[in-house]
């Protein structure tokens, strides 16, 4: 306050009571590292005032006994599965005739998977700040570089720590290899995910698509399954481990170099970054994966020029009775078709899913590592062709609109579903009748019944996309924290349909035959879920 009773501000760089935080002695604006390290000290500063001593040695000891909970737990499974890992334990012995190790197949996996991550990175920066730091640091006229480098720094530690102890052990679990495997798995994850994250820094920095990044990977990975493929199975996994220090290596000095230019990343990026991240975590703390995918998917493409909509124009020449209820139908049907042609991704997807089933052709393989491979299936080309009902569900406006009942919405929201689905299913059934099951049953059988899964799976695909958010208002205290009324409820609508239409064709997996119970059996199932989809949301 000066003089004349004006409120003036504090000149950039001091903070009330005329001292600075750090930089210029003279006044000048200081770098906003130093801002940020003198903000988290007078925070220190301020919980040692207003917490009590018994506060922090509660939080030391929770986290203390979470460790040693984990620890124990990990250590007893890595000591239990042994040198062959979980496939060597009595039951789940295969004679899977793989032309490859089983190791190279799944670090093949692991690559691709971080060729994916790349995308998921570059829509959360990874080059962020929080909400409050957009709002108070961003404008200020220090230095920015040093701040945001420390920042991809953590973005780096994070994923690369937990990859390395995560994805490592859980894969020496799997597959086995002892104290060797475990550090073999773990260079591997680590190297992935440094990797992913300098692609998705990379592309934020320079400001390019992250195309390029991710074809590094899958390059990587092919290479990497040709090897495989021509040294056969018994392939030594130790290059594994070396392959995984040459990506920490290389991903780390191409970091290094993109770095530079850092501080050019424009302040539009940083908050709309800023705002995804800080929803993902909202939404991660709510336990709604419905949002966290929502946000994590990248933004359908614009469209190019006028789109035919066949299926709207097809709505309008009905009328009578049953009129508005078909052209509700179609025109939801033609919007969900619209948004779909519009994320060739997702079709990718859809075609991955499909892709999945020519596994079953593996002779050998265990009815496990079978209806593992057919649930990952449906459930990737589930997820793919359920975005448009996610969208809907969550705008809520346009379902809104439609002048006719709300079940009709829902019932138009099934048909692009159904269809894309459908021929996931006739590929899951000439799979799985090439394969041999169901007793040698007749041909048409298996494929019949795959394509009512596909109507199945439709079903399942839109209850999941629609169901009912849970209701924070009210919650229930338990050991793990608060749980939201209703949040179980929530969390098994999708899961509980998709189990009893995977019914019929697992038990085709365990040996049962083909044949007319088969169809019948999936039909039923199928319809159900169906049902079940049109009655997902409440206030009907």
């Amino acid at each position: 306050m000066s003089a004349d009773g004006d409120a003036r501000p504090h000149a950039v760089g001091t903070h009330p009571g005329g001292t600075h935080p750090g930089g210029d002695p003279d006044g000048g604006a200081p770098d906003l590292l130093v801002i940020a390290r003198w903000t988290r000290q007078a925070q220190r500063r301020r919980r040692r005032f207003t917490r009590p001593l018994s506060h922090h040695l509660g939080n030391a000891y929770s986290i203390m006994l979470s460790i040693l909970v984990l620890g124990t737990v990990v250590f007893h499974l890595l000591v239990d599965t042994g040198v062959d890992g979980m496939r060597g334990l009595p039951g789940l012995e295969t004679e899977a005739a793989l032309p490859l190790d089983t190791d190279y197949l799944v670090a093949c996996a692991l690559l691709v998977l971080g060729a994916v991550a790349v995308g998921a990175l570059r829509r959360l920066g990874p080059v962020f700040l929080r909400p409050e730091q957009v709002a108070w640091w961003l404008a200020l006229p220090g230095g920015r570089r040093r701040l945001l480098t420390r920042v991809l720094v953590r973005a780096v530690l994070t994923p690369t720590i937990v990859g390395a102890f995560g994805v490592g052990t859980l894969v020496t679990i799997l597959l086995g290899g002892g104290v060797a495997g475990l550090l073999t798995w773990a260079l591997l994850a680590a190297g992935t995910a440094v990797a992913a994250v300098t692609a998705a820094a990379t592309s934020q920095i320079t400001r390019t698509r992250a195309l390029p990044a991710r074809l590094a990977l899958l390059v990587v990975a092919t290479a990497l399954l040709g090897v495989a493929l021509i040294a056969g199975p018994g392939t030594p996994t130790v290059a594994l481990g070396g392959l995984g220090v040459v990506l920490l290596v290389s991903a780390t000095t191409a970091l290094l170099l993109v770095t530079r230019g850092i501080e050019t990343v424009p302040d539009a990026e940083l908050a709309k970054t800023s705002r995804r991240a800080f929803g993902v975590g909202v939404a991660t703390l709510s336990m709604d994966t419905r949002e966290i995918g929502r946000l994590m998917a990248p933004e359908p493409l614009q469209p190019r020029r006028s789109a035919r909509m066949p299926l709207a124009r097809a709505g309008r020449r009905l009328t009578g009775r049953w009129g508005a209820a078909a052209r509700t139908i179609l025109g939801v049907a033609q919007a969900d078709a619209l948004l779909l042609a519009r994320q060739p991704w997702r079709l990718v997807q859809v075609a991955v899913g499909a892709g999945l089933s020519a596994l079953l052709l593996v002779p050998g393989m265990h009815w496990v590592a079978n209806t593992a491979v057919m649930l990952a299936a449906a459930v990737l080309a589930a997820l793919a062709v359920g975005d448009p009902a996610r969208r809907a569900a969550f705008e809520g406006g346009p379902d809104a609109s439609w002048p006719t009942s709300p079940r009709w919405v829902r019932a138009g929201h099934l048909v692009v579903p159904v269809a894309c689905l459908m021929v996931w299913g006739a590929v899951l059934g000439a799979a799985l009748t090439l394969a041999g099951a169901g007793q040698a049953g007749a041909a048409g059988w298996l494929l019949g019944a795959g394509l009512l899964a596909g109507v199945g799976w439709g079903g399942v695909a839109v209850r999941s996309a629609m169901r009912t958010a849970p209701d924070w208002s009210e919650f229930i205290a338990t050991p793990i924290g608060p749980i939201p009324d209703g949040f179980l409820r929530s969390l098994s609508q999708g899961p509980d349909a998709a189990a009893i239409v995977a019914w019929p064709l697992v038990m085709v997996l365990l040996g049962a035959g083909a044949g007319p119970k088969l169809v019948l059996a999936q039909a039923v199932v199928s319809a159900f879920a169906v049902v079940l989809a049109l009655w997902t949301a409440e206030g009907d």
